[in-house]
């Protein structure tokens, strides 16, 4: 205590004689300056502590109103924080046992005690309640920080239980607090992580920290959360001290980056392969483009020669036929090729939808196709004329290969959003469901032609789709099994949209469009 303090203290003392004997040893201290208030009995104390604050409290266990052990319960109960020296004529060390026990810093015998004694029982008692609020004011940080920190906080005990556990156990886990502490907890541990976690366990009952090890814990619903642990151990209690943090979202970030890279090694390997297999076929189709060549031009020029049999002229008719298929399918190989590694060059050419729908009917001659197109407009798109009308004309072919005994088979070219939307229709076998998702998949064949087989390679939708998209578009197909089937293709106009300006194109387009066929 410094000099200049002022120590206000309660003297609670119904005996007036003993009241001024207190005031009077109290006075004879050089320091620290004393200020008394006296009380006469609890009720005026109770008054007192109620409306002032004191640095320390002098009781007499023998008042009027309340006495013994009760009075110092009393006492407490109105200034639990505020220092108590108990004075008593008994000189009983059990009543002062007691008198501690219920609160008091220190005990002091009336008529046995001097200045010196009485002012160091008040300084003693000052200097242990602040050590003591102190203690108190750490103890509940602790317990505040135990209570409200988000990392899982646990005392575990050598026998294999929870012995306290914060709250984050219960949030993180889904079980109570008391459902824990009445587990072993190996039991909430992983199968599979049993064996090391027992392991680790005997190594901090030797002795040995635990900075950094991981495993599963099983949570109410049947999942499991990865834990991350740091434990010191407590041997002489056979105690250890442990933090747990959830690193569930972090373990499962790992595996899916591992997964990820995974995929990325797998479709770089098939990306590989799938590249030499394209580079091989087109090599391959172009070297057999020169046998190929070869034969068909030789077999044309024995058809032509006049001294050639008419049984030769057959057979150089079917080295034809065979050499014109074969070529087909060289392109349709290297076609496919080159749109998988996209060396595949277009066109941008401004192109009449119409005239092309047009010249590619016309060219299948008397075959029932009907065409239905706008009256008054031309609809232009930009691309490559050649291709999309190798797209066309593989959507016909399929159409009436597929449409036995004269079924209808059409076309039909509207302007719709801002694209040419083309559709080709029949009204044939219809292609199933399943078939329905597959259909546009390299070497995919999913049905027969109207004579019953099989033909192609499976390759022709395949290149229409990659030639579509190669110009913006997109396309589609509907169809029922035994009623039909729709394929309808979509080209961005890039703002070529004009009007029809020929009077014999305008008269075709109006004949077509009441249903004249080609």
């Amino acid at each position: 205590m410094s000099r200049a303090q002022v120590v206000r203290v309660l003297l609670i003392e119904d005996n007036p004689g003993d009241a001024v004997l207190l005031r009077e040893m109290l006075k004879e201290l050089d320091s620290p300056q004393i200020d008394i208030t006296h009380a006469d009995c609890m009720k005026n104390a109770e008054q007192h502590l109620a409306k002032e604050g004191f640095d320390a409290i002098l009781l007499d266990m023998g008042l009027p109103d309340c006495s013994g052990l009760h009075s110092i319960r009393k006492t407490r109960e109105a200034a639990p924080r505020t220092p108590l020296v108990v004075l008593t004529g008994l000189n009983d060390e059990s009543v002062a046992l007691q008198a501690l026990q219920n609160g008091a810093q220190d005990y002091l015998i009336k008529g046995a005690s001097e200045s010196h004694g009485l002012r160091q029982a008040l300084r003693y008692a000052i200097e242990r309640k602040t050590l003591e609020e102190a203690l108190f004011i750490e103890k509940e940080t602790a317990q505040q920080f135990f209570v409200l920190s988000l990392d899982m906080l646990s005392v575990i005990g050598f026998d294999g239980y929870f012995k306290r556990i914060n709250p984050a156990w219960e949030k993180k886990l889904g079980f109570t607090c008391e459902e824990i502490l009445a587990t072993p907890y190996i039991d909430l541990v992983h199968p599979d992580d049993r064996e090391s976690t027992l392991a680790e366990a005997k190594k901090i009952s030797e002795g040995v920290e635990t900075l950094s090890f991981i495993n599963r814990y099983l949570c109410k619903d049947g999942s499991y959360l990865w834990l991350s642990w740091t434990a010191a151990p407590f041997p002489s209690l056979q105690l250890m001290y442990a933090v747990a943090r959830d690193e569930t979202q972090r373990k499962l970030a790992e595996e899916v980056a591992a997964r990820n890279r995974e995929l990325e090694r797998h479709n770089f390997e098939v990306e590989q392969a799938s590249r030499l297999q394209r580079e091989f076929l087109a090599s391959v189709s172009h070297e057999l483009r020169t046998p190929l060549n070869a034969i068909t031009g030789f077999s044309e020029l024995l058809a032509a020669d006049a001294d050639t049999s008419e049984k030769h002229r057959r057979f150089a008719s079917h080295i034809q036929e065979g050499g014109k298929q074969l070529l087909l399918l060289i392109n349709d190989i290297m076609d496919i090729s080159k749109l998988g590694v996209g060396q595949i060059k277009l066109q941008h050419d401004e192109i009449s939808m119409n005239s092309l729908v047009r010249d590619e009917v016309a060219g299948w001659g008397t075959q029932l196709i009907k065409v239905r197109m706008p009256e008054q407009t031309d609809i232009c798109v930009s691309g490559d004329a050649a291709r999309l009308r190798q797209v066309l004309h593989k959507l016909l072919d399929n159409a009436i290969k597929f449409s036995p005994g004269g079924k209808e088979v059409g076309v039909d070219l509207v302007l719709h959003d801002g694209f040419a939307r083309v559709s080709v229709w029949d009204t044939g076998i219809g292609i199933r469901e399943e078939d329905l998702k597959v259909i546009f998949i390299p070497f995919r064949q999913i049905g027969t032609a109207a004579r019953g087989v099989r033909e192609g390679t499976g390759l022709g939708l395949a290149i229409t789709k990659g030639l579509v998209e190669g110009h913006g578009g997109t396309i589609k197909v509907e169809s029922e099994l035994g009623k039909g089937s729709r394929f309808t293709f979509s080209i961005p106009l890039h703002g070529f949209i004009q009007p029809m300006r020929r009077a014999e194109d305008m008269a075709l387009a109006n004949r077509e469009m009441i249903g004249n066929t080609v």
